[in-house]
């Protein structure tokens, strides 16, 4: 399950302060989809999901479209889903036929999904599911949140 991540700040603000982001996407990673995760997919190779973090590349499943579930535990969890193109209703359907629940929308062509691990083995078994991977924590945390120190806050009571 090959991907790009980048910050969408990266590229226009590089600094020491992304180092906590960097270390815990890493370490989600290693936690739920291994080391093999982390191989870079050159950019502008399909379309990208667009999370609060930042942008992510994935590649196509491939062949061995089980594998792609690796990261799954037993029980019900959240993952990220990338259809191949312009999002049909059918493709929709189908993916909730296989269990699926389709939380939100994220750009392009993907979907926050809900479901158990056979209904992820059921989604990837569709030709126009271009990718299934886990929706990390750190996917919703926005690279314009200071890393530390004071926070102004206005409290009205």
């Amino acid at each position: 399950m090959p991907l790009l991540f980048s910050s969408m700040n990266s590229k226009n603000y590089p600094s020491i302060r992304r180092l906590p982001m960097v270390a815990l996407f890493l370490a989600a990673l290693v936690t739920h989809g291994g080391v093999h995760a982390l191989v870079g997919v050159p950019g502008g190779a399909g379309p990208r999901l667009h999370l609060q973090a930042g942008t992510l590349s994935p590649a196509p499943l491939g062949t061995n479209r089980e594998t792609a579930l690796a990261f799954l535990r037993p029980g019900v969890q959240t993952a990220l889903l990338q259809f191949a193109g312009p999002v049909r209703d059918e493709w929709k359907e189908a993916a909730r036929h296989s269990g699926l629940q389709l939380l939100r929308y994220v750009p392009d062509f993907g979907y926050v999904a809900r479901g158990d691990k056979n209904a992820f083995r059921a989604a990837v078994a569709l030709p126009y599911v271009r990718w299934i991977g886990p929706y990390l924590p750190a996917y919703r945390v926005s690279p314009a949140l200071p890393d530390s120190g004071p926070a102004a806050a206005l409290l009205s009571l």
